[in-house]
C-alpha cells in the first residue's frame, strides 16, 4: 500500500497493538478482614468532581465521560448529536474535540468540554464561554503532535461553514497551539483561562516520557485537571506509525502521572482523567483505582451508540462508514437509537463497577485505591506500585529480595561515622560528608524570637557515610549491617519558599524558620510518603522505624500524626533531638548511626526522611 500510494497509511480506531496489561490486575474481595462486603442495599456513589478548586467546578452523575472525536475532522453531525444525548442522559459530559462549537451539539450536551485547540477553531470567547471544562489539547495518543487536516476538496459546504473556512483552502492542526512558543506561554494560558472563565482548565497531551517535565509546567499554571492519554488511543483515522510507535501505554502513564502529582501533594486539586484503550468496566474501574478520579471513551463508545445500527455498512463495507463524516451511510444514522443504545452501555457498565464496590466492602467508586488490587506479574507489580499476588500484605518487601537479605542491585550503606568512631569499614565506594557550623550564624545584636529559637535549636555537627556494593563489611567485632538503598523521592512544595531558608542581611543570615512548618508536614508529607511506600508495596503502618531529620520536637509530632505510625517509630530521631539537637544535613545521619549500631533482621524496611528549605521533603527506602 505504501509503494503505491506514496503517502502515509491511515487507519481508523487506533492501534492493534496493546501494551497496557490490565488483565494481570486483580481486585481482592473481602469477607472478613480487612472489612466486610458492602451491605447489600446499600447506595454506591458514583458521581465526580473534575476540577475541584476550579470557580465552577464540573459535577458529574458518574465517571465515564465521552472523548474529543471532532465533528467535520472525524464524526457527522448525527453521530454528535448522538453522543451528546447520550452523555446527558446517563448523567457525564462530551466532548468537542478538535472543532469549533457546534450549536446542535451543544444544545444537547447538558455537560459539555470543549477543545482548546491546534487548529484555532474552538478558541474564541464566544465559544469558551459556552464551556463547562477546557482542555487544551497539545496533543492526543493516537497522533501526538504531528500535523495534521482535511484537503480542501473533502470539505463540503456544511464543513466550510461550521469551520469558516475560505473556498478553495484546507483545514491545518498545527504542531504548535497557537501563541504557545514556550513553556511560559502556556502558563500564561492556563492562568487566563481560570481567571476569565471559572470553569475547570486542563491538559491533553500523547503520553510521554517526558510526563513528568510537563506536568510541572501545567501545575506552574494551576492546572485543574489532566488527561492521560495513551498510545492505545484511537483516532477517526491516523498514519499507523503514530499508533503504534509513539507514546506510553495509558497504564504506564497513568500510574506515573498519579505517582509525580502525589509527590507534589496536589493530587486531591488535580483531577486525573485516563484515556486510551479503556473499553471495559474492568478497565474502567483499575484506572480509577490507580487515582483516575474519570476515564474518557472513545472506540468503545462508537460500537455502543452504533450496535445494530452497524448493518447499515456491513458486510459490504466497515462499520465506520455509517459514523464517519465522511462516511457513506452517515445520513442513514438514527440519532435517538443510537443516544439510547450508548446510554444503556454507559448503564451497564456503571452497574457493573458498583457490584465490584459492594465486593471490596466500598461505598464510593472513588473510595477504590491500589491498595484494592493486586498484580500476578512481579516486576509490572513493582513498577506500578501494587502488591505482587504472591506475598501477602505483610511480606511484600520480599518480593523484591534475593534470599530474604538485601534488595536485588541496590548499594549497601556500608558505614556511618558520628563523633569520630567508625562502626564499620569499607573497601570501596562513594561517601558524603555532610558538615554543618549552624552556630556561626548566630547574629548577636538580633534579640528576636526566631534569632534565639534558632540558637537553642540548632547545634554543630558532622557525620560521614560510605555508600557501596557488596565488598561493604562490618569492622571487626561490630554486628552493623548494611541496608540496601532500595528507593529515594524528593519533591518541592509549591509556594513554600518563606517556609525554611536564610536572609542575608548586613549582620548577618537571618534564619528563616516558619511556625507552619507542623501544619505543612500533617498537610503534605501524608500523600508524598504514601505514594513513595506504594511503589514497593509497603505502606507506612508496616515500617518499624522512621529515621527521621528531627527538626525539632513539634515537627516529630507532626511527623508522626501524618503518617500514622506509634511513637517509638520515630524514637531514634527524639533521642538524637535530645541529645544533639537539629545539626542540619547531618542530623539524619546521627539517627541512622544509631539504628545501624543495633540489629537490623533481614529484609526488615525502614524509612528515612528529612525536611528542608523550598519547602521540600527526602524520602530514603532502606532494607536490611
Amino acid at each position: 500500500m505504501r509503494a503505491e500510494s506514496g503517502k502515509p497509511l491511515s487507519r481508523p480506531l487506533g492501534s492493534p497493538i496493546v501494551l497496557s496489561r490490565w488483565e494481570t490486575l486483580l481486585f481482592n474481595p473481602v469477607h472478613l478482614a480487612p472489612r466486610l462486603p458492602t451491605q447489600d442495599g446499600v447506595v454506591i456513589q458514583t458521581g465526580v468532581t473534575i476540577g475541584p478548586r476550579a470557580k465552577k467546578p464540573l459535577h458529574l452523575e458518574i465517571p465515564i465521560l465521552i472523548t474529543g472525536m471532532s465533528y467535520g475532522g472525524a464524526l457527522g453531525m448525527k453521530q454528535k448529536i448522538a453522543l451528546a444525548r447520550a452523555a446527558t442522559m446517563a448523567g457525564t459530559a462530551t466532548n468537542s474535540g478538535e472543532a469549533p462549537l457546534i450549536p446542535e451539539e451543544r444544545q444537547a450536551a447538558k455537560y459539555f468540554i470543549g477543545q482548546y485547540n491546534r487548529g484555532g477553531w474552538m478558541n474564541t470567547p464566544e465559544q469558551l464561554r459556552q464551556l463547562d471544562a477546557i482542555e487544551i489539547q497539545l496533543g492526543q495518543g493516537a497522533q501526538a503532535a504531528a500535523p495534521m487536516g482535511t484537503a480542501s476538496w473533502q470539505i463540503d459546504d456544511p464543513f466550510r461553514k461550521h469551520f469558516r473556512i475560505p473556498p478553495g483552502e484546507d483545514t491545518v492542526i498545527h504542531t504548535r497551539l497557537p501563541g504557545v512558543n514556550r513553556p511560559a506561554d502556556f502558563v500564561h494560558l492556563v492562568r487566563e483561562l481560570r481567571a476569565t472563565y471559572g470553569v475547570p482548565v486542563g491538559l491533553k497531551t500523547c503520553a510521554t516520557h517526558y510526563l513528568e517535565r510537563e506536568l510541572d509546567i501545567a501545575l506552574e499554571g494551576e492546572i485543574d485537571f489532566v488527561v492521560v492519554d495513551g498510545a492505545e488511543g484511537g483516532t477517526h483515522g491516523g498514519p499507523t506509525i503514530l499508533q503504534d510507535d509513539v507514546g506510553l501505554p495509558t497504564l504506564i502513564a497513568l500510574a506515573r502521572t498519579v505517582r509525580h502529582l502525589e509527590r507534589r501533594g496536589v493530587k486531591r486539586d488535580v483531577s486525573v482523567i485516563a484515556a486510551g484503550g479503556l473499553t471495559t468496566p474492568g478497565h474502567f474501574l483499575k484506572a480509577m483505582a490507580f487515582g483516575a478520579d474519570a476515564v474518557y471513551i472513545g472506540s468503545i463508545a462508537l460500537v455502543a451508540m452504533l450496535h445494530t445500527q452497524m448493518n447499515l455498512a456491513t458486510p459490504f463495507e466497515p462499520p465506520v462508514q455509517a459514523a464517519l463524516y465522511h462516511g457513506k451511510f452517515k445520513e442513514d444514522f438514527d440519532i435517538e437509537q443510537g443516544a439510547e443504545h450508548l446510554a444503556k452501555f454507559l448503564k451497564s457498565c456503571v452497574e457493573e463497577m458498583k457490584l465490584v464496590a459492594y465486593a471490596l466492602g466500598k461505598t464510593d467508586l472513588n473510595q477504590i485505591s491500589r491498595d484494592d488490587l493486586v498484580c500476578v506479574d512481579k516486576e509490572l507489580a513493582r513498577v506500578l506500585g501494587v502488591d505482587y499476588a504472591g506475598y501477602p500484605r505483610e511480606e511484600q518487601h520480599l518480593a523484591w529480595t534475593d534470599a530474604s537479605r538485601t534488595w536485588d542491585g541496590a548499594p549497601k550503606v556500608g558505614a556511618i561515622t558520628q563523633e569520630g568512631e567508625a562502626v564499620a569499614t569499607q573497601t570501596s565506594g562513594d561517601a558524603a560528608t555532610p558538615s554543618e557550623l549552624c552556630s556561626l550564624t548566630f547574629v548577636p545584636q538580633d534579640r528576636s524570637k526566631r534569632n534565639l529559637i534558632a540558637t537553642a535549636l540548632f547545634a554543630d555537627g558532622a557525620a560521614a557515610v560510605l555508600v557501596g556494593g557488596d565488598a561493604a563489611a562490618p569492622a571487626q567485632g561490630n554486628p552493623a549491617p548494611h541496608p540496601a538503598i532500595v528507593g529515594r523521592a524528593s519533591v518541592t512544595w509549591p509556594n513554600t519558599l518563606d517556609v525554611i531558608g536564610w536572609d542575608l542581611t548586613d549582620d548577618g543570615l537571618n534564619v528563616v524558620f516558619s511556625p507552619a512548618i507542623p501544619e505543612l508536614v500533617r498537610r503534605n508529607m501524608p500523600e508524598f510518603a504514601r505514594g513513595f511506600l506504594a511503589r514497593f508495596g509497603l505502606t507506612p503502618q508496616d515500617l518499624r522505624h522512621i529515621l527521621a531529620h528531627p527538626g525539632g520536637a513539634k515537627v516529630l509530632d507532626a511527623l508522626q500524626e501524618a503518617l500514622g505510625v506509634p511513637p517509638h517509630a520515630l524514637h531514634d530521631a527524639a533521642e538524637i533531638l535530645a541529645e544533639y539537637g537539629n545539626v542540619s544535613a547531618a542530623t539524619v545521619l546521627f539517627v541512622l548511626a544509631r539504628r545501624l549500631n543495633r540489629p537490623w533482621p533481614a529484609g526488615e524496611p525502614a524509612l528515612v526522611t528529612a525536611l528542608g528549605p523550598g519547602f521540600s521533603g527526602e524520602l530514603v527506602l532502606l532494607c536490611g
